[in-house]
């Protein structure tokens, strides 16, 4: 998978998530279940009222060009979610296709860029390349 420039958005694969800095950080190291994995997801990113802590909300805020304010490359930390992945792996399978569309709607539009960085082990991401 080719690298998008550093103008796009995408979701990527990194093991050391920790070490980069970023303007959100979500860790999910105690969260196995997907309500309050979505809930935290909308808190520490600052998602609207509206949003409705499901995949349809998630997406519809990850799409939205006015999120976030600033219209700057946002980088968001996603950690902790392997074992997220090992209890609820079709769920996992939605966050990762959610995650996915909605950087490339973000693309589409020509949105300013967000990119994702989480710590599964996912084959079809490619590996963050750094700032």
């Amino acid at each position: 998978m080719n690298c998008p420039d550093q103008q796009s958005s995408a979701v990527y694969a990194y093991q050391d998530t920790k070490s980069t800095d970023c303007d959100y950080a979500v860790d999910f190291a105690e969260r196995t279940k997907t309500p309050g994995l979505l809930c935290k997801i909308g808190q520490r990113l600052k998602f609207p009222d509206w949003y409705g802590e499901n995949f349809d909300a998630l997406y519809d805020c990850l799409a939205n060009p006015e999120w976030p304010k600033g219209n700057k490359p946002v980088l968001i930390r996603l950690s902790g979610l392997p074992s997220y992945a090992n209890k609820c792996p079709e769920d996992f399978s939605i966050l990762l296709a959610v995650l996915q569309t909605a950087m490339d709607t973000r693309n589409t539009e020509r949105s300013s860029a967000v990119r994702i960085l989480i710590d599964a082990t996912v084959p079809s991401l490619a590996q963050w390349p750094g700032p």
